[in-house]
C-alpha cells in the first residue's frame, strides 16, 4: 500500500552538473547535502531512467520511478505505490493562458502542488492551440463533450504568441516541471503540418533550455495507432525535430502486452538511424486496448510492466488510474478493480530488483523473467500468452505468488495461464516502498 508520510529525501538530478542533492522539500534546494557520483553515475543514472539499456548490458536495478501513474482528478490519490506522476487534464495552453497574455494558472499550480506532497515528478505535456492564437479558427473545438474551453489543432497565426507563454510557463515552474513537448502530434491534437510542429517544439525547446537548463525535456509523445510511434519520430527527426532532448517518449496501446517489445525495437532503429541510440525510453501513456475480463486486466498491467522493463524502457506511465473509460484502476463506487491490485503486486515483484535479461518466450509460449536480489534472493515471473500451460521450476523454487497477493508453497509443476505468477527461492525483502528517485 501507499505511506504518505516518506521516510526518505526526495532527489534532484541536475542534468548539467551530473550531481546528486538530497532535498528536504519538493521544489526547493534548502539544507542540501551534495553527493558527487564518480564511479558509480552509469549505475545511477540508468535507475533513474537516464541510460537505456542495450544488448549486453547487465540491467539496472529497477526504480520506483519505473512505475509512473496517469490520474484524471487530483482528489483520486492511488492506494498504490506510483513513482512517477504522468501529464494531468485541463492544464495545456487553452486553459492556462484562455486570452492573450491573461494566464490562469489555478490547474496547473494544483497539479504541482499534489506531485510535490507525494515526492513523485510531474510532467506537462502542451496539446491544441486557444481559439485567439490559432492560424485557423475552423480547427476549434471543445476540448471534451460538455467542455466550455475550445481547443484547435491547427497551428499558430503568430509564433510569438507561443513563445511568449512557453516563456511564461518555464519561468513560473522553473525546477519543476519535465517537459514533453507535445501529446500526440500525430493523431486528434495537431492538423497542421509537419513543418509547423517542428517549429512549434523547437521555439519550445529551446526556450526552455535557456530559462530552465536542468529540466528534462522529452520527444513529443507519438502514438502507435495512426503512422506508428517509430514513423512518426522518423519524420519528426527528419524534419529537423531538435534531437539535443533528454528523453524520447511514444504512447502504447496494443491489444497485446508483449508486442510492446518488438515496438521498441523498431523505435530503437529509428534513433540509430538519426545518431541519437543513447537516449533513454519512456512509454509516457498506455493500457490495454482489447476487450479483456477483470482478471485478464490485472494480468495485462503485470505482464505490460514486466515486457517495458525487458525490452529496456526507463519508464511507463499508465492511462489511467481514475478514467471512466481507459485503463481503469479505480472508481469511486467500487474502489480498486484487480488491476490495481495487480499494479502493486508487480511494484513489489520489480522494485529493488534487477532483471537479469531480457524476458525470454519458449516454443510454448510461456514467458519468463530472472529477477535477483542482494542477498541471494532468485524469482522467474511466469506465464503462458497463448493459455492454461505447466511450468516445472527447479527445487531451488519453494514458493509463488500470484496477483492477488497470495503466497502458496511449490510442489512440482506449477499452473500457468494469461496472468503471471512470480516463483521465489526465498522469502521478498521488504521493498523500498514509494521511494520516489525524482528526475525533473
Amino acid at each position: 500500500m501507499y505511506i504518505s508520510n516518506h521516510r526518505y529525501s526526495s532527489f534532484y538530478l541536475d542534468r548539467n552538473h551530473m550531481e546528486l542533492l538530497i532535498l528536504p522539500e519538493f521544489g526547493t534546494l534548502r539544507s542540501h547535502c551534495r553527493i558527487r557520483i564518480v564511479a558509480a553515475i552509469g549505475i545511477f543514472l540508468a535507475s533513474l531512467g537516464l541510460i537505456p539499456y542495450a544488448s549486453g548490458q547487465s540491467l539496472p536495478q529497477i526504480s520506483p520511478s519505473f512505475f509512473g501513474m496517469t490520474l484524471v482528478n487530483q482528489t483520486d490519490w492511488p492506494a498504490d505505490s506510483v513513482g512517477a506522476l504522468a501529464k494531468a487534464p485541463n492544464v495545456n495552453w487553452p486553459y492556462s493562458e484562455p486570452q492573450r497574455g491573461v494566464f490562469d494558472w489555478t490547474n496547473l499550480d494544483a497539479w504541482v502542488a499534489i506531485a510535490g506532497h507525494h515526492k513523485v515528478s510531474f510532467f506537462f505535456s502542451n496539446a491544441l492551440v486557444p481559439p485567439w492564437a490559432a492560424a485557423d479558427r475552423s480547427s476549434c473545438s471543445p476540448t471534451y463533450a460538455g467542455s466550455t474551453v475550445e481547443g484547435c489543432t491547427s497551428t499558430v497565426a503568430n509564433i510569438a504568441d507561443w513563445d511568449d507563454f512557453v516563456t511564461a510557463l518555464a519561468t513560473r515552474y522553473k525546477g519543476k516541471l519535465i517537459y514533453e513537448l507535445w501529446n500526440e502530434p500525430n493523431a486528434k491534437t495537431f492538423t497542421g503540418t509537419l513543418a509547423e510542429m517542428v517549429t512549434l517544439t523547437t521555439h519550445e525547446y529551446n526556450i526552455i533550455r535557456s530559462i530552465d537548463p536542468g529540466a528534462l525535456i522529452v520527444t513529443p509523445g507519438c502514438t502507435y495507432g495512426v503512422s506508428g510511434a517509430a514513423d512518426c519520430l522518423d519524420q519528426y527527426f527528419t524534419a529537423g525535430g531538435p534531437t539535443g532532448i533528454d528523453i524520447v517518449s511514444w504512447h502504447g496501446y496494443w491489444p497485446d502486452p508483449e508486442h510492446v517489445i518488438s515496438e521498441i525495437g523498431k523505435i530503437r532503429t529509428t534513433l540509430a538511424k538519426h545518431g541519437i541510440s543513447s537516449k533513454p525510453l519512456w512509454d509516457t501513456e498506455g493500457a490495454w486496448t482489447s476487450t479483456l475480463n477483470l482478471t485478464q486486466q490485472a494480468g495485462f498491467v503485470a505482464r505490460y510492466y514486466l515486457s517495458h522493463a525487458s525490452a529496456g524502457a526507463s519508464r511507463f506511465y499508465w492511462y489511467a488510474w481514475d478514467s471512466p473509460k481507459t485503463g481503469t484502476m479505480w472508481n469511486s463506487t467500487g474502489g480498486m478493480r484487480p488491476d490495481a491490485v495487480a499494479f502493486q503486486q508487480v511494484y513489489d515483484w520489480m522494485v529493488g530488483a534487477t532483471l537479469t535479461g531480457p524476458c525470454t518466450m519458449a516454443a510454448n509460449s510461456t514467458w519468463t523473467c530472472s529477477l535477483t536480489r542482494p542477498g541471494g534472493y532468485q524469482a522467474i515471473a511466469v506465464w503462458n500468452s497463448a493459455g492454461a500451460a505447466s511450468y516445472t521450476p527447479t527445487a531451488a523454487y519453494k514458493q509463488y505468488k500470484d496477483l492477488t497477493g497470495n503466497t502458496s508453497p511449490v510442489q512440482g509443476a506449477v499452473a500457468l495461464g494469461y496472468n503471471p505468477i512470480l516463483l521465489e527461492t526465498q522469502a521478498q525483502p521488504a521493498a523500498p516502498t514509494n521511494l520516489a528517485l525524482r528526475v525533473n
